[in-house]
């Protein structure tokens, strides 16, 4: 009988994690697309994506458009091109998506005007392999320099980034490590007692834990061109985080021993709600070849991310000091943890900067 069950729950674990993959056998594959990544970080009012016939440029067809590019230098044209094609700009990054591979070339060369808070600027012709279905890396994704009234646009040939999972355990470790060593100087520079001291620095290597990855997904997730998937992690996250910060809070007996048993509770956890926000996030985005315009701007993100945790993390060193230490105090060691965790995470890891 109980082997009769043993196979139901295989049976049903198999099917839940192999029907991702035959749908994504079948996905279609993705359309003709460029990134453009503006590396002054200009705020763009518009932006034009024009073809040409020449390399001068002499009969600029507008098209497709985003935002507002009024002034005299602006092609006054409408767009050709309608839906299922994207042209959208968010902060510093454009992206262009085409209708399908098998249409028509758009032009024999191409070039960006774009409006900015001081001027127009525009681009030189370039030409892009990006509709072929083996063009490279560089192809697709082109690096826009603002250079007085023009636009340099360059293939990406740097060294591809990091993904935020690729480089978690290292951004992790920075941040207690970072974190621990400011919490124990601070402990040591107010005479705390050994035991007070254990039990506070465990404290914050567990809530660190909870509060990091709100900071290095959840935020973010939020931000333009960001995929459903990874809000889905994100919010993830964040639902995590907030269990075990109530949980932390409604502890009635504090101690290292306690601390742990949380711990070891997070431990089991995590990997079951990652596999289930793994199988909700595949079928919230499937079929999703490219992501949304649409998000919250990073200089609003980022400063929230660094109030989160240093409110979060003052608030639950305050109740788990059992009242040794002030709110102002926790407030003041959290505010310094966090400081030094972001000058090095910014430090050494500066490709995600």
């Amino acid at each position: 009988m109980k082997c009769r069950y043993f196979f139901k729950f295989i049976l049903i674990l198999s099917v839940v994690f192999l029907l991702p993959c035959t749908a994504l056998a079948n996905a279609p594959a993705p359309p003709p697309y460029i990134w453009f990544t503006f590396l002054d970080r200009a705020e763009v009012e518009g932006m034009q994506f024009v073809g040409c016939q020449t390399a001068l440029c002499e009969k600029p067809t507008l098209l497709m458009q985003h935002g507002t590019c009024s002034r005299s230098s602006c092609l006054t044209t409408q767009p050709v091109l309608k839906a299922p094609h994207r042209f959208e700009c968010a902060e510093h990054t454009c992206l262009y998506k085409g209708a399908s591979l098998s249409d028509p070339p758009l032009a024999p060369y191409f070039k960006l005007v774009g409006q900015f808070q001081n001027q127009v600027r525009s681009s030189q012709a370039f030409i892009t392999d990006f509709r072929s279905a083996i063009a490279a890396y560089a192809d697709r994704h082109l690096l826009v320099k603002t250079l007085n009234a023009e636009l340099l646009v360059l293939p990406d040939r740097q060294a591809m980034k990091p993904s935020r999972w690729e480089v978690f355990g290292r951004a992790l470790a920075i941040t207690e490590i970072s974190e621990l060593v400011i919490a124990a100087i601070f402990f040591g520079w107010r005479k705390c007692t050994r035991e007070f001291t254990t039990r506070m620095l465990t404290a914050v290597a567990l809530i660190n834990l909870f509060t990091f990855p709100v900071v290095w997904f959840f935020f973010p997730s939020l931000q333009p061109f960001q995929y459903l998937a990874t809000r889905v992690f994100g919010a993830t996250s964040l639902i995590v985080a907030i269990v075990f910060g109530v949980a932390l809070i409604r502890l009635k007996t504090i101690n290292p021993r306690t601390l742990i048993r949380i711990f070891t509770i997070w431990t089991i956890s995590v990997p079951i709600v990652l596999a289930i926000a793994g199988v909700i996030a595949f079928f919230v985005s499937y079929g999703e070849s490219f992501p949304s315009s649409g998000g919250v701007p990073s200089w609003i993100t980022l400063p929230a991310s660094g109030g989160f945790a240093i409110v979060t993390e003052a608030w639950l060193l305050f109740r788990l000091s059992q009242r040794d230490l002030s709110l102002l105090q926790a407030s003041l060691v959290s505010i310094l943890m966090n400081g030094m965790s972001f000058g090095l995470g910014m430090a050494l890891l500066p490709s995600l900067s």
